[in-house]
């Protein structure tokens, strides 16, 4: 199980309880009872940046131990895990993983492209193209550029960073910055109005307290006129 989060957001001590947790209901959900051996699932923390934040805290109770560079292995848990950060690695030993960042470049992506060209293996490919996809959503005017371009690309992977796709997703994105323009207003607007109730119901009660002293007075008027009488 590999979990990845953009360089802007902070990988932090509740994204990972949050991924054991995907982790432990990935072992009940697959397959009989205990059909899949708890040592037989890995999770992967994936972040460009090092957490420095989590590998502390973590460090508080068990053993993180940095394997090689941008290679952290958490040891002493339910299930084997390790935190990759892609800032530090090797990019020519692992190409799949430095590729998963925003900032891709020109000749990453081609090389990215090239070893996805010449895998021959239906699961190798099928896992490749996830990655592709991924990286390719994140970095849309990069390969639009390269998917428009003739000659070296298979088929395959003109299908997968077909143009329409890209721009479907960059619709996609301008929609959910509208929607979050009018959430933003929505709530700026509800913030007003709770602003608004909680003035009228001081009002309100200004106006009971008020209301409650004159009924007092009104009584002791009364009273005071029939003493008179």
């Amino acid at each position: 199980m590999v979990y990845t989060k953009s360089p802007e957001d902070e990988l932090g001590i509740d994204d990972f309880y949050k991924v054991f947790g995907y982790a432990c209901i990935y072992k009940e959900e697959t397959g009989g009872q205990n059909e899949i051996p708890a040592e037989d699932i890995t999770v992967s923390l994936v972040r460009e940046g090092k957490p420095e934040a989590l590998i502390k805290y973590l460090s508080g109770k068990c053993k993180v131990v940095e394997k090689s560079p941008g290679i952290y292995r958490v040891e002493g848990l339910l299930f084997p895990m390790q935190i990759l950060v892609t800032g530090k690695l090797d990019p020519v030993l692992h190409t799949w993983l430095c590729s998963l960042t925003r900032s891709l470049k020109k000749e990453e992506a081609e090389s990215l492209l090239d070893n996805y060209s010449v895998l021959e293996n239906t699961g190798d490919r099928k896992n490749a193209g996830v990655i592709v996809n991924f990286v390719s959503n994140v970095n849309n005017e990069l390969f639009l550029k390269i998917a428009e371009r003739n000659g070296r690309m298979t088929e395959e992977l003109k299908i997968l960073l077909a143009p329409e796709i890209v721009d479907l997703r960059a619709t996609i994105k301008k929609q959910a910055e509208t929607f979050a323009q009018k959430e933003s207003a929505w709530m700026l607007e509800r913030s007003s109005f709770t602003k608004r109730e909680a003035e009228f119901v001081k009002k309100e009660t200004d106006f009971s307290k008020r209301e409650a002293e004159l009924l007092k007075e009104i009584e002791e008027l009364k009273k005071n006129q029939s003493k008179n009488v």
